[in-house]
């Protein structure tokens, strides 16, 4: 990957939050409110640091998670990931034609190496 090919780079800080499946209810549907104040958190941080239009072309999305937990399953950690890209307008869609290329990565540490787990987001250009 050339320097060219990088649309864009960023940092969250915080754990990651698998995403949770939709409750549905005879109030409406929702999920759980640990998901909900993670991408809460999220979208502030990248609202930040996006003020562009949403990429509409193709971008391989590469995830680097350093975290603490093992816990959470790889597609339900990246489908939020995905999810904050679309809601925060970095992404006009997480379709298969504008995210053709995920690459996702974890490296675990103990508490004492690290006191806050982050994540590395990259988006290139394909």
């Amino acid at each position: 990957m050339t320097d060219q090919s990088v649309v864009c780079s960023f940092v969250l800080n915080g754990p990651v939050v698998p995403k949770a499946r939709a409750r549905v209810t005879k109030n409406g549907t929702f999920h759980p409110a640990r998901y909900q104040e993670w991408m809460k958190d999220a979208m502030t941080q990248l609202h930040q640091r996006w003020q562009r239009e949403p990429i509409d072309y193709p971008v391989k999305l590469t995830a680097h998670l350093h975290r603490r937990c093992k816990t959470g399953d790889a597609d339900n950690l990246v489908g939020s990931l995905l999810d904050v890209l679309v809601k925060s307008g970095i992404l006009a869609n997480d379709h298969i034609a504008i995210v053709p290329s995920v690459s996702v990565d974890a490296v675990f540490y103990g508490k004492a190496e690290m006191p806050e787990d982050f994540t590395t987001i990259v988006l290139s250009k394909v």
